[in-house]
């Protein structure tokens, strides 16, 4: 996989235009994009996110046989979606 893209935000799926069965599983409002080089991640510890859901996406760029590169420009595929409660 090229450009490793973790998604981070508000649980919310939605299918993505022109892609089939590929769905975003991130909410796009606050929606957070970083690149990484693992699926490691911390979460702030903040009284203030306590009972806070939080969704996490991966997202691999010029990846054969994912997403149709008509949406982004290239290729792509989606992870999986992983929702947590903060507690």
């Amino acid at each position: 996989p090229v450009f490793p893209i973790l998604l981070v935000g508000t649980p919310g799926a939605s299918p993505l235009p022109g892609c089939g069965a590929c769905s975003l599983g991130v909410g796009t409002a606050g929606l957070q994009l970083f690149t990484v080089s693992s699926l490691a991640v911390t979460v702030p510890t903040s009284p203030s996110l306590l009972q806070f859901q939080l969704a996490f996406q991966g997202m691999s760029g010029l990846q054969s046989g994912g997403c149709p590169a008509a949406f982004l420009g290239f290729a792509f595929a989606l992870s999986d979606t992983l929702t947590i409660t903060v507690r």
